[in-house]
């Protein structure tokens, strides 16, 4: 209670207790004096004796309390003000010497003290100042190194909230109706599922300097990009940062189908002809040349075409964007996917890497097993990937109805 009031009330409330105390005593002995008399005639004398008394204790003990309240509290008071305001604001002059000349030491105390948060203030406001120059000068800097830098870059927080971005990538991003800025969610702009899948495995990775390839879609799906994910390592406290590049690969893939789709076409093609002058030869049809002297030619075709197709499906995979991915790996990421939707899944998998997109397949497979438990009663799913040549054979196997459900 008495913490609420003020040094001088206190102070105040002390003196009152002290004169109270003064006058009881005043009081006690004067009535022991008149009992120890034992004459009635004496009261008269006893009361203006006590009155008197009574009212020179007051006057002194208000004089010495008033000598407190001018030379102590009041400059008590005023030196905690002063040192209050230099603590909250910018004041530079010392304490007036004559308002604090009966405190002692504490008013040149007081003053230094003061002196010295100025001067602590004023040098770290020039620090403050020249890290946050030099800080902006940096980041200016970076801005302008990654300005043109050819893939895109992002500064992403665990909350997947865009923190930095770089003109490409603002470019890259713009296809968009949302406007590129900070602080936005970066699934506005991108396909959720491949940066989640890739953000997990490293955040479950040993490695602190992991990197995780993956594809996806950009604005609207119109744009299919290839990234490489890192952690930022502590990103202002954010653990689960990351930074993120990207590359626009539609044209690229687009070209690759292209070619792949020009090439099976030719093939698919001269295969037939190729199968027709051979039947022709045989049955001795030809009207210029004999079926004996076109037959070794035709199997010489026959064995190149076949060849040809053959180193054709071999690099057919060759060029296309994508990551190499540990088979074990794309076996985990299926089995937590069906772990969420409580199906159960055995791994028969080799010790292989694999050049695909580990999203697509995990998702594919996903699906398959849905299809699968919605139009057949199914268990005991089995994934099996295994080395076939400079290929690998992925196959998905379980308990249940052999036909396979159509679209």
């Amino acid at each position: 209670m008495l913490t609420r009031i003020s040094l001088r009330g206190r102070i105040l409330l002390f003196f009152v207790a002290l004169a109270a105390g003064a006058l009881a005593a005043l009081a006690v002995g004067m009535w022991f004096g008149y009992h120890r008399a034992g004459s009635p005639d004496m009261l008269t004398a006893f009361m203006q004796s006590a009155i008197a008394a009574g009212f020179l204790i007051l006057a002194i003990v208000t004089w010495i309390w008033f000598l407190f309240d001018t030379h102590l509290a009041r400059p008590i008071a005023r030196v905690a003000s002063a040192m209050r305001a230099r603590a909250h604001a910018n004041v530079a002059h010392d304490f007036r010497a004559e308002e604090a000349r009966y405190l002692g030491e504490l008013a040149e105390a007081a003053s230094a003290t003061a002196a010295t948060l100025a001067r602590t203030r004023g040098a770290l406001a020039e620090q403050v100042q020249r890290e946050t120059t030099r800080l902006s000068s940096d980041k200016s800097k970076l801005e302008q190194l990654l300005a043109d830098v050819p893939p895109a870059v992002l500064l992403c927080t665990g909350r997947h909230h865009i923190v930095f971005y770089n003109g490409v990538a603002q470019h890259l991003l713009s296809g968009s109706s949302r406007p590129v800025c900070l602080d936005r969610n970066i699934f506005d702009y991108l396909s959720e599922g491949p940066i989640r899948t890739a953000h997990h495995r490293l955040l479950e990775s040993a490695e602190p300097d992991a990197i995780v390839e993956f594809l996806c879609l950009g604005p609207c799906g119109r744009r299919r990009l290839a990234g490489r994910m890192r952690l930022a390592g502590d990103n202002g406290g954010d653990q689960a940062a990351y930074v993120m590049t990207l590359r626009d690969v539609t044209t690229e893939v687009a070209a690759h189908a292209g070619r792949d789709a020009l090439l099976g076409d030719v093939f698919a093609l001269v295969r037939p002809i190729v199968s027709e002058f051979r039947r022709l030869a045989g049955a001795h049809d030809l009207d210029m040349i004999a079926g004996d002297e076109v037959s070794p030619p035709l199997r010489r075709l026959e064995a190149t075409l076949a060849e040809l197709e053959t180193r054709f499906e071999r690099l057919r995979s060759d060029g296309w964007p994508m990551a190499v991915e540990h088979a074990r790996e794309i076996a985990r990421l299926l089995h937590r996917e069906l772990d969420r939707r409580t199906r159960s899944l055995d791994i028969d998998v080799a010790d292989i890497a694999l050049r695909c997109n580990a999203f697509d397949i995990v998702s594919l497979m996903a699906h398959l097993i849905d299809r699968i438990s919605e139009t057949r009663e199914a268990a005991d799913y089995r994934l099996s990937v295994a080395p076939v040549g400079a290929a690998a054979e992925v196959a998905l196997s379980w308990q249940g109805a052999a036909s396979f459900p159509t679209s």
